[in-house]
């Protein structure tokens, strides 16, 4: 009978860490991307993507678009996500697609994987957040991220384009790790 529980008891121990062991592996191989979001009234504000390129300035996957923007709004306001348009051209961006969400803290994950659900390779990557503050007023946030054995995050910058917007308060608290 001990010889049934101590063997049962290794069983459990052994998958037991196997799982916690998937687990960290998974969480290893995964940016969190975390922000907070001011949802605007008004006209042409509160689209934004997320997405990340390799260190070419190629489209690597999308994380999230709105839902205006996913459905081609920019061709009813061709001022909309300028950069994001510029790097996802003909990509399908269906999948990603979300209602503009509600006031609050927003949190994404990159997987470290691309649109086909495969792992990158080593190399540099840049995640994006684009956001329009009001018309042709963007704000563009962009962070380095070094993958190789360990992933390596850089500094978040961030670049406001348009006049009289020094001050954005559309995405704020940007966090990424």
């Amino acid at each position: 009978m001990k010889k049934i529980i101590l063997t049962m008891l290794i069983i459990c121990t052994t998958v037991s860490v196997n799982i916690f062991a998937e687990e960290l592996n998974v969480r290893k191989n995964t940016v969190s991307i975390s922000f907070d979001f001011t949802k605007k009234f008004g006209l042409a504000s509160n689209q934004f993507a997320v997405w990340v390129e390799n260190e070419k300035g190629m489209l690597v996957k999308n994380l999230f678009v709105t839902d205006f923007t996913a459905g081609k709004g920019w061709e009813k306001r061709p001022e909309s996500l300028p950069s994001w348009r510029k790097a996802v051209k003909d990509a399908d961006i269906d999948s990603i697609s979300s209602a503009t969400p509600k006031s609050g803290k927003l949190q994404l994950q990159w997987d470290t994987k691309n649109e086909d659900g495969e792992p990158v390779e080593k190399g540099i990557y840049k995640i994006f957040i684009e956001a329009n503050i009001k018309w042709e007023n963007t704000v563009l946030f962009t962070c380095e991220i070094k993958i190789d054995d360990n992933i390596t995050i850089g500094e978040i910058t961030e670049k406001i384009s348009g006049k009289g917007y020094d001050k954005q308060t559309l995405i704020t608290n940007v966090e990424i790790k």
